[in-house]
């Protein structure tokens, strides 16, 4: 698990049997960025939800296909992430998760800034700073 910012942490994929874990770590937010089957031994989303229902924590689910850029996924992440309180988004890696994580913050964050964040929390994301820098206008 890698923290991004105080209220956003992302992770690689996640199992129903992390979620307790995650509740006792204060998460109140769990965020799908993966689709369903991309691996074989890959929990399907519904697994993860069940297991965040039991725990009362929020599930979402918004995946994204490697290299996908969403606008209005971005837009759903930002919206979630204006109203909830501790959040993990994972994904396979958690790649995808963070480069939604910066896509989601680029109007109000400088890009310097939120690649600097990323580089903190394991992420090398200098191949989108053309693309922050275009959001922020």
């Amino acid at each position: 698990m890698h923290k991004v910012e105080e209220k956003f942490y992302v992770a690689g994929q996640i199992f129903p049997k992390d979620i307790k874990s995650f509740k006792e770590q204060g998460f109140q937010t769990v965020i799908c960025n993966r689709p369903n089957g991309e691996e074989e031994d890959q929990p399907v989303y519904a697994e993860i939800k069940k297991a965040c229902d039991e725990n009362d924590i929020k599930c979402f689910f918004i995946p994204i296909s490697p290299g996908e850029l969403d606008p209005g996924k971005v837009f759903e992440l930002n919206s979630i992430m204006q109203k909830e309180k501790k959040t993990l988004a994972y994904c396979r890696t958690g790649n995808r998760s963070v480069t939604q994580w910066a896509l989601a913050n680029a109007k109000d964050l400088d890009a310097e800034t939120i690649l600097i964040k990323c580089k903190n929390a394991g992420f090398n994301l200098n191949n989108l700073k053309d693309v922050l820098l275009a959001i922020k206008g």
